[in-house]
């Protein structure tokens, strides 16, 4: 016994995409004789045009600010490095000065002006055993042991 093959339908077609197509529209009678009156629609070129003066004349104002303000900063910077430049060699003139008057010989000198004189005989004692004043201490009374 044999079966016999089902066949099916045939697809429908799949609308198109893009843009659906306008109904037409109805022709309005003519008459005779008179020809109709039709004019060309077009958009409005004056607020198109003025918005793009506007547009352009802003972006040409925001770019000559920018580039005013970049100037201004590349000024500023110039000004600051000549600055930093001159307390670089004002700070190398001061170390060198505090070099000279901080040299033992300078301050020997010094001292020999004033009527200072140098020890003969230089003795260092060692610090007795028991409590010393330490005012950093955590003890109440300020005292802290030390000790050899």
């Amino acid at each position: 016994m044999a079966v016999a093959a089902r066949t099916f339908p045939a697809p429908a077609p799949l609308p198109r995409r893009g843009r659906p197509r306008p109904r037409p529209r109805p022709r309005p009678r003519q008459v005779p004789g008179r020809r109709p009156n039709l004019r060309v629609a077009r958009a409005p070129r004056v607020p198109f045009a003025m918005l793009s003066l506007l547009l352009v004349t802003s972006m040409v104002l925001l770019l000559t600010g920018v580039q005013v303000l970049m100037a201004q900063g590349a000024f500023r910077l110039s000004e600051l490095t000549d600055r930093a430049e001159q307390l670089e060699v004002e700070r190398d003139l001061l170390r060198l000065r505090l070099a000279r008057l901080s040299s033992p010989d300078r301050v020997a000198r010094a001292g020999g002006q004033v009527g200072l004189v140098l020890p003969e005989h230089v003795e260092i004692l060692p610090s007795a055993p028991g409590p010393v004043w330490n005012p950093g201490s955590t003890s109440g009374d300020g005292l802290t042991a030390s000790g050899p």
